[in-house]
């Protein structure tokens, strides 16, 4: 009978098969379950948790925080998420000539593979393929609706404005908010609830790239009015103004009013309904 006794080598052969069996994560998985992890928290807070409830035109969204020496937020997101496809690349090549291949394996480098893929396709798609002229500010304008004719579109101020208060001598009525270009002289116009959605839309943002463009080829702008030019103008001197540092941002803007011409007032019926004090708000 032979002896069941193993020699060394045997036995670190074991060990060896044992382990390109076996899968466990190393150094550099849980390096790159957190550049993952961290990419995808950024980009979403980013996007979803501020730019989407916040912005009121596109081009906010694909020029956040571009600067003359730095691309936007996304881009560089986008930058990022290819280095780190670059990066796991590289892990599995070295992977594939050192360790026996097992489905445990490869589906945990697939996996890795997708989620970079479907994380880099996010962040281009809030990018743009060309330049962009990124928003002088954001201001609450007058609510005024397109009539398209043959040969022009025309803008119609409502018959009523939405009539809110009376102070320091000027009425003031209830807006949206839009994006602001003073050199251009144009206002967004963005009806959100008006938007073709063909029914692959999910697929078409993954593959197609740059979907944020296609938003923006069907945002609508307006002439920037003389009244709002000379508001916005107010506004961006008094958040000029070092001694207001630290106040709410009410000081200088509001979050859902603009002052009506003064060549228009409330109807009769308006007044009386609201008593107004003239040296006081109604509405408070």
């Amino acid at each position: 009978m032979g002896s069941d006794k193993l020699y060394r080598w045997e036995e670190r052969r074991a060990k060896r098969d044992a382990a390109d069996k076996s899968f466990h994560l190393d150094i550099l998985d849980w390096v790159t379950l957190i550049l993952i992890s961290t990419m995808a928290f950024i980009s979403l807070r980013l996007f979803f948790m501020f730019e989407t409830t916040s912005s009121p035109c596109v081009e906010m969204i694909l020029t956040m925080g571009k600067s003359s020496g730095l691309p936007s937020i996304f881009k560089l997101t986008y930058w990022i998420c290819l280095l780190m496809i670059l990066f796991w690349f590289c892990v599995s090549v070295h992977r594939a000539f050192h360790k026996r291949p097992n489905w445990a394996l490869i589906a945990w480098h697939t996996l890795i593979f997708l989620s970079l893929f479907f994380l880099a396709a996010t962040n281009r798609n809030l990018t743009a393929s060309s330049y962009i002229i990124p928003p002088d500010g954001v201001m609450v304008v007058e609510s005024m609706m397109p009539q398209s004719t043959e040969t022009e579109i025309k803008w119609l101020s409502p018959t009523e404005p939405n009539w809110a208060e009376y102070k320091n001598g000027q009425w003031y009525a209830h807006g949206p908010k839009a994006c602001i270009w003073l050199d251009e002289g144009i206002v967004s116009f963005n009806d959100r609830y008006d938007l073709e959605r063909p029914s692959n839309m999910a697929f078409q943002f993954v593959i197609n790239g740059h979907a944020f463009e296609t938003l923006k080829s069907r945002q609508m702008y307006r002439p920037l009015s003389k009244l709002e030019r000379e508001t916005f103008l107010k506004m961006k001197q008094c958040q000029a103004d070092i001694t207001k540092y630290g106040q709410h941002r009410s000081v200088c803007m509001s979050d859902y009013l603009y002052p009506v011409s003064p060549e228009l007032e409330p109807s009769p019926e308006f007044l009386e309904f609201w008593p107004i004090d003239r040296k006081k708000s109604p509405l408070r």
